[in-house]
């Protein structure tokens, strides 16, 4: 599977963003997403940036309702991020290998000898990564700040959106009982099975902006530096298999 590092992804979710709030000023549509009767006074803000999960926030008296967005072109195909965490890479003692890498990577005057370095050093760490170290990423990064945010998924294909708690996630259930977890793939990249089972929930240990951006040879990006995607592929069935999903068209 090919992952855009262009930064396009990022700007087509900030329009897909401002959408969701102008539309949010429509009441019907704004309860239909939040699962809940608003008063007539609510307020809409927009805030997103990677030092929140929400992009946008409906404030109705003390009320703050929070909600991710998600752009899908088809619930078909493709993925979307959770996380695409530095910080991840900091908390995780397990990923230091990975940093210091990524930091010897810099000293390379070969895109191919600096890629090298890298692939393999993620491959390691995610080779040895063990079931406490996903689950202390995916609660601190993942479940603990989507706990309290609703999901809003938009389907460009059908024009249907769908919105749910994150509380109704096979995720959360498999927090819950505390299964065990398995890495399953090769390179940068492992599917993460709970208990044996495949929810479509991917880990990636790679840089933000690629290898020429990390060599400063890149005209958009002028840094890279180490993360954690935590990415949700088979997004049609992360819809089927939550529960209480609102279907909004």
């Amino acid at each position: 599977m090919a992952y855009r590092n262009d930064g396009s992804v990022h700007y087509e979710g900030i329009k897909n963003e401002n959408n969701v709030a102008a539309r949010m000023e429509d009441i019907f549509y704004a309860q239909q997403v939040l699962g809940t009767t608003l008063g007539n006074s609510y307020a809409v803000e927009t805030r997103g940036g990677t030092q929140y999960k929400e992009d946008v926030v409906v404030l109705d008296n003390s009320t703050e309702h929070k909600i991710s967005v998600k752009r899908k072109k088809s619930l078909k195909t493709g993925s979307f991020d959770y996380i695409n965490s530095s910080s991840a890479v900091k908390d995780t003692s397990s990923l230091s290998h990975f940093a210091q890498e990524v930091n010897r990577a810099k000293g390379c005057t070969s895109k191919s000898v600096a890629r090298k370095i890298v692939n393999e050093a993620s491959n390691t760490v995610l080779n040895n990564l063990a079931s406490k170290d996903v689950w202390n990423i995916l609660q601190k990064h993942v479940i603990i700040p989507y706990e309290n945010i609703i999901t809003l998924i938009n389907d460009q294909a059908t024009k249907k959106s769908y919105a749910f708690e994150f509380g109704g996630t096979q995720l959360f259930q498999h927090y819950q009982k505390k299964s065990e977890i398995s890495l399953i793939g090769k390179g940068s990249s492992r599917r993460i099975l709970f208990g044996g089972e495949d929810i479509g929930l991917r880990i990636r240990i790679v840089t933000n902006n690629g290898i020429g951006a990390l060599l400063g040879l890149s005209d958009k990006n002028k840094t890279s530096i180490p993360v954690v995607k935590i990415q949700q592929d088979k997004v049609a069935a992360l819809i089927e298999n939550t529960k209480n999903v609102r279907t909004i068209v």
